[in-house]
């Protein structure tokens, strides 16, 4: 080998060991915020997040590649069954196995998280209050006097009127009923309907009674609180039946979708939405006005349902203080991020900017839950059925009747309880 090849040959060994040393060096001063690899999130796990619903899957996924990015921690999120969900948590925490560090749950089973000891009391006091929150918000993660859980986003139904066909919102669902019954199908107009909402959407077709039920007190917790049968009940199920026969919404053909379609392109006039919608209607600029619920009639009022998810911390995690940290992240810090992962708008009151939002929250503000109480978590299935029965021309005192019973037998099955 003549001298010129070999000192070319040498050049290259000396060029590439000292690429090699870049990039050792530019990776080991690389800083926390930097884009991950999948590869780097993908390798182990610092904390476990579990969740049970699809709703919830895409915003896991954006909380672990935005926390590794923000903290350097590793997030492995991780969808079980909704069966058994704390029994299972309690089991791995007594076995040694990858137990969750936290998790994502609705609010109607927090009596079941904390008393199966699944869910530590949040002590941020200072970030979870009234500055930042609902008094909703905060009271569906509360059970016996205790925050338990970091209040994460809501469902919800709102009133919506097209301010193009409809002048100012009605008062009254007496008025929408009226203009149904003389409502007539003009050839040249592309509306079908007065009005339209899924009635098989318990979100949607509570509010014509909830004004008259409690399900628990103020939090959803206080078993002595429960009213499912009084006078102002019975008139205000009474008359949702008549707004059913006079409306024509067909119970077995309606779905959420064809509402949606229906409303966004102006064929009604006025519908009931949940908060997924807001994104549509902003999307195609359909002229909505988001209005107050009317009353029923001038006598009797409505009340609106919301459901709430939280994030909650195992107690029993050996990593408690890095998991209540990721649950603020979740919930306050990475709250902009939750409405277009889920469909939800975030409980945080800041986080809801853009049309609609903040109105859509004021109703949120003002809706009920349902309650905590591990012997009434189906109680939501047997509400829904006695509002389809009743709107489809059921009886509705007997209905009525039913309900009382089903909800008196879960509470004194349990409690010896008898209203």
């Amino acid at each position: 080998m003549n001298k010129s090849v070999r000192n070319i040959i040498i050049r290259i060994i000396i060029m590439l060991i000292l690429s090699a040393a870049v990039v050792l060096i530019g990776f080991a001063f690389r800083p926390k915020n930097a884009e991950p690899t999948e590869k780097e999130i993908v390798e182990g796990h610092d904390l476990i997040l579990w969740y049970y619903d699809d709703s919830m899957e895409d915003f896991a996924e954006q909380v672990k590649a935005d926390y590794f990015k923000t903290a350097g921690l590793r997030v492995e999120c991780k969808k079980v069954s909704a069966v058994s969900f704390f029994d299972n948590i309690n089991r791995f925490n007594i076995t040694g196995d990858e137990a969750p560090d936290l998790y994502i749950t609705e609010t109607t089973k927090l009596e079941q998280a904390f008393l199966g000891s699944t869910a530590k009391v949040n002590a941020d006091t200072d970030t979870y209050s009234l500055r930042n929150y609902s008094r909703n918000s905060l009271s569906s993660v509360m059970y016996d006097g205790k925050m338990v859980g970091y209040p994460l986003c809501f469902n919800t139904a709102f009133f919506v009127y097209n301010p193009d066909m409809v002048e100012k919102a009605p008062k009254t669902f007496k008025e929408i009923e009226e203009m149904s019954t003389s409502f007539i199908k003009d050839t040249d107009s592309d509306v079908d309907m007065i009005m339209l909402f899924d009635v098989s959407n318990l979100l949607d077709n509570y509010l014509f009674i909830g004004n008259y039920l409690d399900l628990g007190g103020d939090n959803g917790d206080d078993r002595m609180s429960f009213d499912v049968y009084n006078e102002n009940l019975i008139e205000a199920a009474f008359r949702y039946q008549e707004l059913g026969s006079n409306l024509k919404i067909d119970l077995s053909t309606t779905t959420y979708d064809l509402v949606e379609n229906s409303f966004a392109f102006g064929r009604c006039k006025m519908a009931l939405l949940n908060c997924s919608s807001l994104s549509l209607l902003n999307e195609l600029n359909a002229p909505y006005v988001v209005a107050e619920f009317p009353k029923l009639t001038d006598a009797l009022g409505t009340k609106g349902l919301s459901d709430t998810w939280c994030v909650c911390v195992n107690p029993m995690s050996e990593h408690v203080e890095d998991a209540e940290n990721l649950a603020k992240f979740m919930t306050y810090d990475e709250a902009d991020a939750v409405y277009g992962n889920t469909g939800y708008m975030s409980c945080l009151r800041s986080a809801n900017t853009g049309k609609g939002f903040k109105s859509v929250y004021k109703q949120y503000e003002i809706s009920a839950s349902l309650p905590k109480l591990i012997e009434t978590d189906s109680l939501w299935k047997d509400l829904k059925v006695m509002l389809n029965d009743i709107w489809t021309g059921a009886d509705v005192a007997s209905k009525l009747d039913s309900f009382q019973t089903k909800v008196n037998n879960s509470l004194s099955s349990v409690n010896g309880i008898q209203k």
